[in-house]
């Protein structure tokens, strides 16, 4: 699997967990993000477009990842996975998600 097919693997799968932790619109999952994408960008990546190294490696501090995770295939486990181990996500989502 190449790097970019990998890191659109786990980029989908992060989605899917934001989207079921409550985040739906893809503004919410750029904020959550931070500074590192905008929606619109974020959506470019998701319909195939070209993923940085940049952008994984900031996943990869928002996730507490190391290094190189998040272009690597996580198999079965997904980074879906992964991240709803430490429930991160769901601490940081409630900054974000307007309920």
């Amino acid at each position: 699997m190449s790097v970019q097919s990998a890191r659109l693997e786990n980029l989908r799968a992060l989605v899917r967990h934001l989207e079921e932790a409550g985040c739906v619109t893809r503004a919410d999952q750029a904020r959550y993000l931070g500074c590192a994408t905008t929606a619109r960008r974020l959506q470019t990546m998701l319909d195939g477009g070209h993923i940085h190294a940049l952008f994984a490696g900031h996943v990869e501090f928002v996730l507490a990842k190391p290094r190189g995770w998040f272009s690597t295939c996580q198999g079965a486990r997904s980074s879906l996975a992964a991240a709803a181990e430490n429930d991160e996500i769901c601490e940081r989502l409630g900054r974000f998600v307007v309920t």
